[in-house]
This record gives structure tokens, C-alpha cells and sequence, in this order.
């Protein structure tokens, strides 16, 4: 079957346009002390979920049952300024972890943390810089004639919530002798679980999307299975 590119363009439209891959945002423990971290992040995954399997044979039928799940690393890369602390901020985390002096391990509760990774959109909003406005269909337009103000801001539409995470590695920074160019350092972290933190106990509901899925998920019926004798 065909689809048109105005059935493409509505379905982009109804669910909100297309999510742009540079509209993000990280949320890092103690971002005061670790000076906005996030504002350096350049570039970061969402987590996934890969469903473990086993092949179970039973007659003649041999099927691939799931058993449980894995989740993959998330990998942030962030910028290095001249000042350490980006860098520094990793280390003496790591260093809860399994401190670089004295060789010690420390607790799991001591070293790990939630993160969060945004994904964000634009939304704009309009802020008179006059209270009266001497005309309803020039929102630019005051009596005093100033224009408004116009700002850009962005809204969360996903929060996934990095439950007890915690760097195991970090690579870099690299340095050679060739044209100038940024510095990045790379970091790896695991985790307990991941969630969506826009509920803290059912993402169903702040979204209604959701909830939908999950009851025609629920309600479908299984496929059907004929026997040896069918």
C-alpha cells in the first residue's frame, strides 16, 4: 500500500514534528560543584534494552523463549576546557569507586547516582514588555509602542532516568600535532535500571500515548497456535 506525503505529513504533525538528535540535555550529580557539566556534553545515547533468549525445543517445535534482559552502556562526550575540573570531576568520582592512592573499593551506595538524559524540544513564548496591548492581532504591538519580548525555551518530552549510575571508564583527551581542534574526553557509565522519570511511578500517566499502547498491547490476543493434530 501507497501513502501519500500528506498522510507523512500528518502523522509528523500529530505527533509534534520530528525530534531533533541536538535538543538534549544531561543531568549530572552535584552540577553546582561540577560547574554546569551538562553544558558540555556534546553528545550522549539513550539507553536500550536487548531481551535475553534461550532456544527451548519441546516435541518437534523449537522456540526461543526470554529469560531476562541486558542494558547496554551510555557514553557521554564532553568538552575540555584549560581549567581541570571536567576531568577532575570524573576522576574523583572514579576515585569513590576504587581509590587511586590507597587501592580501597568503596560501597556501592557511596559511589552511585541517578543521571538523567533529556530529550528536549522547542517552544516558544511571548513575554509583553508592556501590560497593554493596543491590538489583539499584533501581539508585537503595545501602547507605548515597545515591542514584546520573544523567548525561545525548550520542553522535556522523555526523561530517562539512569538509576544508581556510576563511570567505569573514561577515555582521553587525545593530543597531536595537527590543526587546532576541540578536545573531548569520553566516559562510560552502567547502571541498575533505567526508567522514565517524568512519573515517578508510571510514565501511563503524563502520557496518554502510552497508555494507549499498553492496552492494545494488553487486549491484542496471542497468535494462534495449532497443535500436531490440527
Amino acid at each position: 500500500m501507497a501513502y501519500s506525503i500528506e498522510q507523512l505529513k500528518n502523522a509528523i504533525g500529530s505527533g509534534g514534528g520530528l525530534a531533533s538528535g541536538n535538543l538534549f540535555r544531561v543531568i549530572l550529580p552535584a552540577q553546582s560543584q561540577a560547574k554546569n557539566l551538562d553544558l558540555l556534553c556534546r553528545s550522549t545515547n539513550m539507553p536500550g534494552r536487548s531481551i535475553l533468549s534461550n532456544e527451548r525445543i519441546i516435541g518437534m517445535t523449537k522456540n526461543t523463549v526470554a529469560y531476562g534482559y541486558e542494558k547496554p552502556n551510555v557514553t557521554m562526550t564532553f568538552l575540555v576546557l584549560n581549567q581541570p575540573y571536567v576531568r577532575g570531576f570524573f576522576e574523583e568520582w572514579m576515585n569513590l569507586i576504587v581509590n587511586n592512592k590507597t587501592y580501597q573499593l568503596g560501597y556501592y551506595d557511596e559511589y552511585t547516582r541517578n543521571v538523567n538524559i533529556q530529550q528536549l524540544k522547542k517552544t516558544t513564548t511571548v513575554q509583553y514588555l508592556d501590560s497593554k496591548k493596543s491590538s489583539l492581532k499584533d501581539p508585537t504591538a503595545t501602547t507605548t509602542g515597545g515591542k514584546s519580548d520573544i523567548q525561545q525555551e525548550y520542553e522535556v518530552v522523555y526523561d530517562c532516568l539512569l538509576e544508581d549510575a556510576y563511570p567505569i571508564s573514561m577515555t582521553g583527551p587525545q593530543y597531536d600535532d595537527g590543526a587546532d581542534k576541540l578536545v573531548e574526553i569520553s566516559v562510560d557509565f552502567v547502571y541498575k535500571n533505567w526508567r522514565d522519570a517524568r512519573s515517578s511511578s508510571d510514565s501511563i500517566a503524563v502520557d496518554p500515548t502510552r497508555a494507549e499502547q499498553k492496552n492494545l498491547l494488553t487486549n491484542s490476543s496471542p497468535p494462534a497456535i495449532r497443535g500436531g493434530g490440527g
